[in-house]
């Protein structure tokens, strides 16, 4: 997401005052007019649309991801961890924007710990999202260069372990926020009670404030979007060209006239190899998997590069991006698409994504028709209960009448 939310010291109006103020000033800006249309309709609106439909996507991913035969795949595994950071960042992020333009409520002003909670999250899961995708890429890379290596080092057991290890850094690299002073209180001037207001950014002039400007900002912007940029682009590369090689290298001819013709005459199979090539199974297995996951990897990088090119081309060329707010909000909801609409690329390039999506929504409507058939028969069998005749509770009466004439009969 751009760094006007999540990647700066200031919060989410360090660009800006308040909303407000666009409709009070009295000066004229050239943005005033776009700027209120941010502020009316984008804001307060898009956000809660991004959330909901990133929850149900990312969801929907984690359950297809996390079943039996997906697990199987390292990429997949990957891509579980990848959606559910993203759906963790979404909620850390949109729910902040939401509070900011609905409720004039800035989340990180609530208290000096939650600033500092907030600032860490937003940083931290940004960050392991852009190297998880790096990952995704990497792993792609080796198990189409290194086919026979791959079956070592493209395993779940070992994204687990990479996925660790990203962990740590990415926690270790963003952990300062947590013990600096990444915000502070101050008392409010001309407050009768000496009131005090929690402001979640550095102290200007600190050396902090000198290391989290000059140095991390920097540091950020190469784990969010250069290196992820660089590294994507070249595996992205080196997968379409490997795929091609490969796809060209088992690619069955049809043997020709001549070639049947041979065949009918009593020629061996050993005589016909300069007339088509016999495709190794195992081979043509192994390609066929990765030419699929890479069909659906490069859609993924190809996405997120378009989405976040302009986060990054905005807030270094763009030098009005602080007083153009509707060019701020619509590269704001671009790179939330990173992590919205992920789902959709994943099913339309996917056949195994497809193929187990489809089985867990069988499944589902398999388990709510057997409960509700059971629902019935439950009803049913308790309706026959109250309706049949109780025959335990009657007492047979013995016929007075018959004993009384017998007994007068023994007399």
């Amino acid at each position: 997401m751009i760094k006007s939310q999540v990647k700066m010291p200031e919060p989410s109006k360090n660009l800006t005052t308040s909303p407000a103020f666009w409709f009070t000033t009295t000066s004229i800006s050239r943005f005033e007019y776009t700027n209120q249309i941010a502020f009316k309709y984008i804001w307060p609106t898009f956000p809660i649309g991004f959330l909901i439909l990133g929850t149900i996507a990312n969801i929907l991913s984690i359950i297809v991801f996390t079943r039996k035969e997906m697990r199987r795949f390292s990429s997949f595994c990957y891509f579980a961890f990848l959606n559910v950071t993203n759906l963790a960042l979404l909620y850390v992020t949109l729910t902040r924007v939401m509070m900011d333009y609905n409720l004039n409520k800035d989340l990180r002003t609530m208290s000096l710990p939650i600033c500092k909670i907030h600032v860490f999250l937003t940083y931290f899961l940004s960050h392991l999202s852009s190297l998880l995708l790096c990952m995704i890429s990497i792993d792609r890379v080796i198990s189409v260069m290194f086919i026979h290596r791959a079956k070592d080092f493209c395993t779940p057991k070992v994204a687990f372990k990479v996925t660790s290890i990203i962990l740590i850094f990415t926690f270790g690299l963003s952990g300062h926020f947590l013990i600096f002073e990444s915000g502070y209180t101050e008392t409010i001037p001309d407050s009768a009670i000496n009131e005090t207001r929690v402001v979640c950014e550095t102290r200007k002039g600190s050396y902090y404030d000198h290391i989290v400007q000059e140095v991390w900002k920097i540091t950020d912007m190469s784990i969010y979007a250069f290196i992820p940029f660089f590294i994507m682009l070249t595996c992205s590369v080196i997968i379409i060209v490997r795929v091609a090689q490969q796809s060209k290298k088992f690619n069955i001819k049809k043997p020709s006239v001549g070639t049947q013709t041979e065949q009918k005459n009593g020629k061996t199979i050993g005589e016909q190899k300069g007339s088509f090539a016999i495709r190794n199974p195992n081979e043509a297995k192994f390609s066929t998997r990765t030419r699929n996951l890479a069909l659906m990897l490069i859609p993924v990088n190809i996405l997120f590069l378009m989405f976040l090119a302009p986060v990054v081309i905005s807030m270094y060329f763009y030098k009005d991006l602080s007083e153009d707010h509707l060019t701020l909000a619509i590269v704001e909801f671009l790179s939330y698409c990173n992590m919205t609409f992920n789902f959709f690329i994943y099913f339309i390039t996917s056949s195994k994504f497809r193929e187990e999506f489809i089985k867990f929504i069988n499944e589902v409507f398999v388990k709510l028709k057997s409960n509700s058939t059971n629902r019935r028969l439950n009803t049913t069998t308790n309706n026959t209960k109250l309706t049949k005749p109780r025959t335990d509770k009657i007492i047979k009466k013995p016929n007075t009448e018959c004993v009384a004439l017998v007994n007068n009969q023994r007399l």
